[in-house]
């Protein structure tokens, strides 16, 4: 089919329609292949490595297993997903290091593991999304990710990859707005940036082994969060004010840690936007916010947007303490829920 440019299948049954895995490898000519939810099953042929012509290859949702090491002539790839099958993958991402024009790689899903032997050259794609999330044992936070830098986001969650805070991927990756490491084993004080990261806006390292004190400088260094989830870690000491200088963040989970003191007013005031906070399970004590804070915004209407979530083991504070109308009290009843 030389004139073919793209072929396109999804939601079907093979029964019905004869779709095989080495089917596809007829398709030499065709730039974009996607036959995501097609209860394909196999491993990956050798014959997969004829079709570089490829620039888009969708896998995902089928009952694929072995290696990938068939995708490492796809020199023309440029969007990749293999998500929700049963591949086993390397964790330095090695066969497909050679795949220079390779910018969205997905993955979730498959299993992930640690090779005895690392490649000794860089890849040669620069990645802007990657997405592993689940299942296996990474081993080493992935070396690869030192040598890019057009990353944008990234979810690396759930592979109990080893290792301090990659704070030189936010260096080194100045567009990036989303990173996830969530239910991994990293471990040790978390390193931040060493210049403010103005395009930050979601972070999540929960379920994790962090300990320390949170940097008091983290909303310098982070201004633009908009999503900040640090819960359960082994995070000690007081919450930092600045904080309160994240002017977007709209949802912030500290719960699970061991931390102490109250909470900064500047949180409470510079935080505008705040929608979600979770403290439970620290060690808090005191009101919620201070008793002048004032919860109207536009117009005078009662600010009712705030949630706080189980916050009862965390805060304690009553409607006597608020120093404000009823209606714009926040305060923690016996459901562990705040009422307004």
């Amino acid at each position: 089919m030389p004139s073919l440019k793209r072929w396109e299948i999804q939601y079907c049954e093979v029964s019905g329609n004869g779709l095989s895995i080495n089917g596809l490898c007829e398709f030499t000519h065709v730039r974009r292949l996607e036959v995501s939810f097609n209860n394909l099953t196999g491993d990956l042929p050798d014959c997969f490595s004829n079709l570089t012509s490829l620039e888009t290859l969708d896998l995902s949702s089928n009952q694929l297993y072995g290696d990938i090491s068939a995708l490492e002539s796809l020199t023309s790839l440029q969007f990749l997903t293999l998500s929700n099958n049963h591949f086993k993958i390397p964790s330095s991402l090695g066969p497909l290091f050679n795949l220079s024009q390779l910018k969205f790689f997905s993955a979730d899903n498959n299993t992930f593991f640690a090779e005895t032997e690392m490649p000794s050259l860089p890849p040669r794609f620069q990645l802007e999304y990657i997405s592993l999330s689940c299942c296996g044992d990474g081993g080493s936070f992935p070396q690869f990710l030192y040598h890019q830098n057009d990353l944008q986001s990234v979810d690396l969650s759930n592979i109990y990859f080893k290792g301090e805070f990659p704070n030189w991927l936010l260096d080194n990756n100045t567009n990036l707005y989303r990173l996830v490491l969530a239910n991994n084993s990293l471990f040790g004080k978390l390193q931040l940036p060493s210049l403010p990261h103005s395009d930050l806006s979601y972070l999540d390292i929960s379920q994790n082994y962090f300990y320390g004190n949170i940097p008091i400088e983290i909303g310098a260094k982070l201004p633009s969060s908009q999503s900040l989830n640090m819960s359960r870690n082994h995070f000690r000491g007081s919450i930092p004010a600045s904080i309160g200088d994240m002017n977007s963040l709209w949802d912030l989970d500290l719960s699970n840690n061991k931390l102490t003191g109250a909470l900064p007013e500047h949180l409470a005031v510079g935080c505008s936007s705040l929608n979600v906070l979770i403290l439970s399970n620290n060690g808090l004590e005191g009101q919620i916010f201070p008793s002048d804070f004032n919860l109207t915004v536009r117009d005078g209407e009662v600010k009712k947007r705030l949630r706080l979530m189980e916050a009862k083991q965390s805060i304690i504070a009553s409607s006597a303490s608020c120093g404000i109308k009823r209606d714009g009290c926040i305060w923690v009843d016996d459901s562990g829920l705040a009422s307004f």
